[in-house]
C-alpha cells in the first residue's frame, strides 16, 4: 500500500504543471475569454443606459403634454360683428354712463347705442355720437367704450397700432392723423383708458389740432 501511495504522489508531482508554464501556454485563451466577458458587460451597460435615456425622454414628453393641455384646451372667447346686436341705451343706463364719464357732460350727446353679445346678452360696447364746440375748434366725435375686450370690431387692429402718443392729465393717449375726410374735416383716431376701460375715439374737426378736446376731456 505504501508503495502505491509513493507512486501516486510521485506522478502527481511530475504531472502538475507550474502555473507560470501553464499560463504561457493558455494565457491567450484566457485573455480572449476575459475580453469576451468584458465586452458583453459593456453591451449590457450600454443597453441599460439606452433604456434609461428612453424612459427619461418619455417622462419629459408626458410632463410637457400635461403642462400644455390646459393651453390647448382653452376656449377661444373672441367674437365679431355677426355675434353682437345693436340697441338704444335706455334713459337709466344713459344716466349711469354720464355719471361714470363726467367729461361727456361737456359734449352735446346726440345719441347713445349699446352692443350686446347675442349668446348671453352681456354688454360689449357703448357707442356715443357727440359734438364739442370750443373757442378754437368744432369736433364731431364717435366714442366707443369697451366692456368686453374679446370683441374684434373691424377697426381694432388700427386702434391697436396708432403711431403717436401724448400725455394729458397724467394719462397716455395714443393717436394718429388720417388726413381730410370727404367733408374736408381733419380725421383722427385716438385710444385712451378711463376708469379701467378702454376708449376708442373717432374725431373729426375743422382745425388741425386736438388740444381743446384734450383739455376738456382729460
Amino acid at each position: 500500500m505504501r508503495k502505491i501511495e509513493r507512486n501516486i504522489k510521485r506522478r502527481m508531482k511530475r504531472s502538475m504543471p507550474v502555473f507560470e508554464d501553464w499560463y504561457r501556454v493558455n494565457g491567450e485563451r484566457l485573455g480572449s475569454f476575459e475580453e469576451s466577458k468584458s465586452g458583453r458587460g459593456e453591451v449590457l451597460s450600454k443597453t441599460k443606459k439606452g433604456w434609461i435615456a428612453a424612459l427619461c425622454s418619455l417622462c419629459a414628453l408626458l410632463l410637457l403634454a400635461i403642462c400644455l393641455y390646459p393651453i390647448l384646451q382653452r376656449e377661444d372667447l373672441t367674437f365679431r360683428e355677426e355675434d353682437v346686436y345693436h340697441s338704444m341705451l335706455n334713459e337709466q343706463d344713459e344716466s349711469g354712463l354720464m355719471s361714470a364719464s363726467p367729461f361727456l357732460s361737456q359734449f352735446t350727446v346726440q345719441n347713445v347705442n349699446e352692443l350686446r353679445l347675442l349668446r348671453d346678452d352681456s354688454l360689449v360696447f357703448i357707442i356715443a355720437d357727440a359734438e364739442l364746440l370750443t373757442d378754437d375748434n368744432f369736433y364731431q366725435i364717435k366714442l366707443q367704450i369697451e366692456y368686453n375686450e374679446n370683441y374684434l370690431f373691424p377697426s381694432r387692429d388700427i386702434y391697436e397700432n396708432l403711431a403717436e402718443s401724448m400725455s394729458y392729465g397724467g394719462q397716455t393717449i395714443h393717436y394718429q392723423y388720417f388726413g381730410l375726410d370727404t367733408n374736408e374735416m381733419h380725421l383722427y383716431l385716438l385710444s385712451s383708458e378711463m376708469n379701467g376701460r378702454r376708449l376708442f375715439w373717432e374725431v373729426r374737426c375743422f382745425e388741425d389740432e386736438l388740444d381743446s378736446l384734450m383739455q376738456v376731456t382729460f
